[in-house]
């Protein structure tokens, strides 16, 4: 009978501070799109000030919410060193905020969206790029 050892499980390497903090800013925004996203699905009007303003479509609510729970799901693996949901933080938060580009060509979108545009893909490039840090060999 021949015994052998349980195979080893390595832990994930530890990541830096500034990956960290990219972790941080991405959870943060996760929470932002979860929020956003499952208030418009219930009430569509849901923290618009001006009544005029279309409510936002459907298919953006679910595409915040799947952007943002998956983000929120591989954020613990990922401060761990986990590679693959470091990746996924990465993609998601690079895909969430560069979409922010369509906005403003919505029908109905409110004018002067742009300051709003250029914030959420820089802090969003930002923290991808943060985390992407940690993706270095």
């Amino acid at each position: 009978m021949s015994t052998t050892a349980p195979a080893q499980i390595r832990p994930g390497t530890r990541i830096g501070l500034a990956p960290r903090i990219g972790l941080v800013l991405s959870a943060l925004m996760a929470l932002a799109n979860v929020s956003n996203g499952a208030m418009s699905l219930v009430d569509p009007t849901a923290g618009q000030l001006d009544p005029t303003i279309a409510p936002q479509p459907v298919w953006i609510s679910l595409t915040l919410l799947a952007l943002g729970l998956a983000t929120l799901v591989t954020v613990v693996p990922a401060w761990r060193g986990n590679r693959t949901a470091l990746w996924v933080v990465v993609v998601t938060r690079l895909v969430e905020a560069w979409s922010a580009l369509m906005l403003p060509f919505l029908p109905g979108a409110p004018s002067g969206m742009w300051p709003f545009i250029v914030t959420l893909i820089v802090v969003g490039t930002v923290a991808a790029g943060l985390v992407g840090q940690a993706l270095r060999r």
